[in-house]
C-alpha cells in the first residue's frame, strides 16, 4: 500500500492536469494590456451658464480662469458631446497655483442640456489646501447643495474630511481635505 503522501501527490497531480486546459483557456480569452502610456490632461464640464459656473469655480474654489474661447461651428466639441449644430460652445480652462490647466468648462448655449442623472455618473474630485469650512459655507451661500462632511482614514492612517457637493449644473464634486 502506498503512503497517504504519494495518494496527496497523485490527486494534485491529476487535478494540475485536468484543469490545464481550462486555465490554458482563461489565459487566452484574459485581454492582454498594451504597453501604452497615458496621460491624463483635464476633465471638462459642460455647463449652461459660464459667468454662473465661475462663481463657484474661480471666486469660491480658487481656480484661475484663462481666456474664454468661443468653439468655431464644426469644432470636434460638437461630435464629442453629440451636440447639435445650433448649439452655440464657448469654453475655457481652469488653474490652480500648483497645476495649469487641471479643469476646463464648456458652455453649451442654444439648446438644452439633458438634467443629471442619478446615480451620478462620476464626480470632479478636488482636494483643498485651505480651511474647507469657509469654502462650504461659501458654496451654500450660491444656494448649491452641499452633503454632510464624511471624516475617512486610509490605511496608512491619514485621516481627511471629504464633502460633496453639486455646482449649478448637476455635477459632482468631492472636496477634501488632508488632516494634519
Amino acid at each position: 500500500m502506498a503512503p497517504q503522501g504519494s495518494w496527496a501527490r497523485a490527486a494534485a497531480i491529476i487535478a494540475f492536469v485536468a484543469l490545464t486546459p481550462c486555465l490554458a483557456a482563461h489565459a487566452a480569452d484574459t485581454p492582454q494590456p498594451l504597453n501604452v502610456d497615458a496621460y491624463l490632461h483635464r476633465p471638462n464640464l459642460l455647463v449652461t451658464d459660464l459667468d454662473r459656473a465661475l462663481t463657484l469655480y474661480r471666486d469660491v474654489l480658487g481656480f484661475t480662469a484663462h481666456a474664454i474661447i468661443d468653439s468655431p461651428p464644426g469644432s470636434y466639441s460638437y461630435a464629442i458631446y453629440d451636440l447639435p449644430p445650433e448649439a452655440k460652445l464657448r469654453f475655457m480652462f481652469l488653474s490652480t497655483a500648483s497645476q495649469q490647466r487641471v479643469l476646463a468648462l464648456t458652455e453649451v448655449k442654444g439648446v438644452s442640456l439633458p438634467p443629471t442623472r442619478r446615480p451620478y455618473e462620476g464626480a470632479t474630485i478636488i482636494e483643498v489646501k485651505g480651511d474647507l469650512a469657509p469654502i462650504l459655507v461659501k458654496v451654500k451661500m450660491l444656494g448649491l447643495a452641499v452633503d454632510a462632511p464624511v471624516a475617512l482614514t486610509a490605511p496608512s492612517g491619514q485621516t481627511r474630511t471629504d464633502v460633496a457637493v453639486t455646482d449649478f449644473d448637476g455635477h459632482r464634486l468631492v472636496l477634501f481635505k488632508i488632516d494634519q
